[in-house]
């Protein structure tokens, strides 16, 4: 940490940052090569950065909203960690909606981009959650299970030291994701809608996720349900809806 007077640059805030530039660089050759307006991709990666903290914070504190209740203050320092991944995106998504309505632009072919560059920074920002030890399973004894600093752990695994690298396993599918998004988007974007792209990956991100978090230990419910798979499903569901949909038109 570097204290600058009020400033905090810490760790967290770092990748994320980074996570943020690598996706920003890559994204602006897609820009280019379709030729499309340099001035709203800035705008948009802007808008959407703002709309993806506030949302990946607001999920963290309502899921853990008894602990922020005591500590209000705590809230809004996200340098200490605490985003959700499904909140970052609705939060970015509501963002450049309205911006689009505002400008009047269809904003289809973005999301298309944000289909590339989103798995990309996802990837590069699970570091981060290695750093604060915020991500991770249940007790194992796997090879590549990672050690726990004990005032880390949860209280009833206390006496356990090696978990699951939750943090590991999406960092993979991310990148997993990011190279399906690129291959169908080089061979096979033809046959495809404007759009259409950003469900593929909205899917399969859910996709893995749902699977994830089966080793997620004290997960969020609804309904007895953990959060982020009944999310998950919902946006799968609503994928395969909204494209048989415009396929029928």
């Amino acid at each position: 940490m570097f204290n600058l007077g009020i400033f905090y640059f810490r760790t967290y805030g770092i990748i994320i940052s980074f996570a943020f530039l690598i996706s920003f660089i890559f994204g602006y050759f897609e820009v280019k090569r379709k030729k499309y307006s340099l001035s709203i991709y800035i705008d948009l990666a802007l808008i959407s950065l703002i709309g993806g903290l506030i949302g990946a914070r607001a999920y963290h504190v309502i899921h853990k909203w008894p602990i922020y209740l005591e500590n209000p203050y705590q809230i809004i320092q996200i340098w200490r960690g605490g985003m959700g991944i499904y909140g970052a995106i609705f939060g970015a998504l509501i963002f450049v909606y309205i911006y689009s309505r505002i400008k009047k632009i269809n904003l289809l072919p973005w999301l298309d981009i944000a289909a590339i560059v989103l798995p990309l920074g996802q990837a590069v920002g699970r570091w981060a959650n290695y750093y604060y030890q915020e991500l991770y399973g249940f007790p194992t004894n796997l090879p590549w299970a990672i050690y726990i600093d004990k005032e880390k752990r949860l209280t009833e695994f206390k006496e356990f030291s090696h978990f699951h690298p939750l943090f590991l396993y999406e960092f993979i599918w991310s990148l997993i994701i990011f190279s399906i998004v690129l291959v169908i988007r080089r061979r096979y974007s033809k046959y495809l809608l404007k759009g259409e792209l950003f469900m593929i990956y909205a899917s399969l991100y859910s996709l893995g996720r749902f699977f994830i978090e089966y080793l997620k230990p004290n997960v969020w419910r609804i309904f007895e349900i953990p959060a982020a798979q009944l999310i998950g499903l919902l946006i799968i569901i609503a994928c395969i809806i909204i494209t048989y949909l415009r396929r029928r038109k």
